[in-house]
């Protein structure tokens, strides 16, 4: 029911891990999809007691299963759209290049 725990589950599924200890890239979340640091590892500490994602160390969360992190990202940017693609797109150009 939480739209923040999806939203979390699509933008790791995009960036396949996140780094905690990262703050360019924890930096780079908050500005593009708005939601704080806190928040993001609230809903990741979430999910991984879902079993939907693992955590190491309470630093670095990541969607183990292909499949799964593949159908999240689907379900959060085109079928619920919970974060708007077009926009995501545009604005993640620069971002994307950084962490690939």
């Amino acid at each position: 029911d939480n739209e923040n725990i999806l939203k979390v589950a699509g933008i790791i599924a995009f960036f396949r891990n996140v780094d905690r200890t990262n703050t360019n890239l924890m930096s780079d979340i908050k500005e593009i999809f708005g939601i704080s640091t806190d928040d993001f590892w609230e809903a990741s500490k979430t999910l991984h007691d879902m079993e939907v994602l693992d955590m190491y160390e309470n630093e670095v969360v990541k969607i183990s299963d292909q499949v799964l992190s593949t159908y999240l990202f689907y379900l959060v940017f085109f079928k619920e759209k919970l974060i708007d693609f077009v926009s995501f797109y545009y604005n993640i150009g620069d971002v994307a290049k950084c962490y690939f």
